[in-house]
């Protein structure tokens, strides 16, 4: 049995409920007085007015504001106050491109006149005051400050500006680091700013509370590296490091799948632009990925006595990775930004040979020690006993090589036999030398040979002519090898200097006063480090230094024998030269 609802529909009430509110509202108005609600309307706006009327001037209008801030009410000097404190806080953001410089407006010398400012946004004029509640609408926000700004002040602000805000270029960079990875240093775009184009940009700006972004003129010049190209090299470095290679071991038919960071390590980068291969960096992970299967090669001792072999212990072959092919096919991949597979074959390495050297007391070891230090090219060596058994070795000593300051030994030798001769003497004196005022040709020769200076050397050899000097020396049983005519500087030869040395200890090329007087000089001379260091003889000696080479030319007067010793170098050192001289006189006279 259904059960019946009693309630009504609620939309059948609301007719009633209306007409009920209309005869609520017709009552209401019937019983009010409407002549006294008029009377109280008009007194009320009359007391309005007239409020607005006696509004005083001094203080803020209820819609003045500064910037967001409203200052309603207040007194126009604290109006005033704040106008200027909002003032000394605006700025001007300069933008030049992508450079930016912000700068108070003080700064750049403007002034505001704070007083005119708070009138101009406070003002309440009579007709306004008139009508009624317009108190609650008056009044103005400040936005703009209307600044004027001080010449001088304005030019010397730009131009320390303009100076900041211009840079130079700055060429970009991409290299990969020590942790294989990609590492970018950006470009910097030249921007050039003149102090006239800030000036104007100022002087046309309109500033506004708060910071004011100011469009300045300017230059702007991209370097020759630019973010385009530093991404064009990046984006190429990435395509290549994602290159799949397979490298399959023919051994052991191990796969290896170089990853990104590998391939990045086989990369160079010049100049930001050229993508160069590190073979050996190639080579190297090749190696490593190769493990066991590189073998290390053995080493072969070979003993040497005198310069011939006595001896030999063999080493074992070894296995290594057959490199130069499987570089070529990586190349070819990552050029072509291909993937590939690729087989690691390898191939026999032969062991390493080690040399056993001695020498012992002989002439024949004296040779094949001298033969062996002389292999390389760089080096030419004579030497002869003037005293004891008269070994003598040389290789390589008739070579023409550049003399260096071993040529003022013969001009040395030329001297004196022209002092001699009396056609020059001792005592005589110099004085059209250039850079010398006055000096006496044994001063002369005391600065040539002592301290090796160049002046008087080269002085003779002009005043006595290259061509004569040559003559001279080759009519005396010099070889061509000794010249003054080469093109870039005198050259000589070891055995043309051990004739000479020769001569002047056995004083056969002039006479034994001067041999002597120059001998003295040549153990005096400052520079030892060459043959005097290795010997432990006493060394009468003049060396030559010029661009690469070092050359020493000597007598030694050796405790157990008197020798000369000529010892010329290139791309080599003194203490090379030191350590020659020990050997030499070890083998000579280290044993009997």
């Amino acid at each position: 049995m259904k059960r019946v609802s009693h309630r009504r529909p609620q939309h059948s009430r609301r007719p009633k409920r209306l007409g009920q509110l209309r005869q609520r509202w017709h009552d209401f108005v019937c019983r009010v007085d409407w002549r006294l609600v008029r009377k109280i309307a008009l007194i009320t706006l009359l007391v309005v007015v007239l409020a607005q009327i006696l509004f005083p001037g001094s203080r803020v209008l209820s819609q003045v504001k500064i910037g967001d801030k409203s200052y309603a009410f207040q007194s126009i000097d604290q109006l005033t106050d704040a106008i200027h404190n909002a003032f000394e806080q605006s700025s001007a953001k300069l933008v030049a491109d992508d450079q930016t410089r912000s700068v108070t407006l003080l700064e750049l010398g403007a002034s505001i006149d704070a007083s005119r400012l708070a009138t101009e946004i406070n003002d309440y004029s009579w007709w306004q005051r008139l009508i009624p509640f317009s108190i609650f609408f008056a009044g103005s926000s400040l936005t703009d400050l209307q600044s004027k700004f001080n010449e001088t002040t304005l030019i010397e602000a730009s131009n320390k500006l303009a100076a900041d805000m211009t840079v130079e270029a700055k060429n970009g960079s991409i290299t990969i680091n020590d942790q294989n990875e990609i590492a970018i240093e950006p470009a910097q775009d030249a921007v050039s700013v003149e102090s006239s184009s800030i000036q104007k940009a100022i002087n046309q700006a309109n500033f506004k509370i708060g910071s004011t972004e100011v469009k300045v003129e300017n230059q702007s010049t991209k370097p020759d590296i630019s973010n385009d190209v530093i991404q064009e090299t990046k984006t190429k470095l990435l395509a290549m490091s994602h290159v799949k290679i397979t490298i399959t071991n023919s051994l052991t038919k191990g796969t290896t799948t170089p990853g990104d960071t590998d391939i990045l390590g086989w990369l160079s980068i010049v100049n930001s632009s050229d993508i160069t291969f590190d073979e050996t960096a190639m080579a190297d992970y090749l190696t490593n990925i190769a493990g066991d299967s590189v073998i290390a090669a053995g080493t072969t001792k070979i003993v040497m006595v005198n310069g011939k072999e006595t001896s030999r212990t063999t080493g074992k072959d070894g296995r290594a990775v057959d490199v130069d092919p499987i570089v070529k096919q990586l190349e070819d991949a990552l050029n072509n930004q291909q993937s590939a597979e690729i087989t690691m074959n390898f191939k026999v390495t032969t062991p390493n040979i080690v040399y056993d050297r001695s020498y012992n007391h002989s002439q024949a070891a004296l040779q094949a020690y001298i033969d062996h230090v002389t292999s390389s090219g760089t080096i030419q060596i004579s030497v002869k006993q003037l005293t004891g058994s008269g070994w003598a070795a040389s290789s390589r000593a008739t070579e023409s090589v550049v003399s260096a300051s071993t040529y003022k030994l013969f001009i040395s030798l030329l001297l004196m036999k022209k002092i001699d001769a009396g056609t020059i003497h001792w005592s005589d004196t110099i004085t059209d030398m250039p850079g010398v005022s006055s000096i006496t040709v044994e001063q002369c020769l005391i600065n040539t040979i002592h301290v090796s200076a160049n002046n008087c050397a080269e002085y003779w050899l002009k005043e006595w002519g290259k061509t004569n000097v040559n003559n001279d020396l080759h009519g005396l049983g010099f070889s061509s090898a000794t010249t003054f005519s080469a093109s870039d500087a005198a050259h000589t030869s070891a055995a043309d200097l051990q004739k000479l040395l020769i001569g002047l200890y056995n004083h056969s090329l002039f006479s034994a006063d001067n041999a002597n007087r120059l001998l003295g000089l040549m153990k005096q001379q400052i520079y030892r480090s060459g043959i005097p260091k290795g010997s432990a003889g006493v060394v009468a000696d003049k060396v030559g230094f010029l661009w690469a080479y070092l050359n020493d030319a000597a007598i030694v007067y050796h405790p157990k024998g008197t020798y000369v010793l000529v010892i010329m170098t290139n791309n080599q050192s003194w203490s090379k030269i030191a350590q020659i001289t020990t050997k030499i006189e070890d083998i000579m006279y280290g044993t009997d």
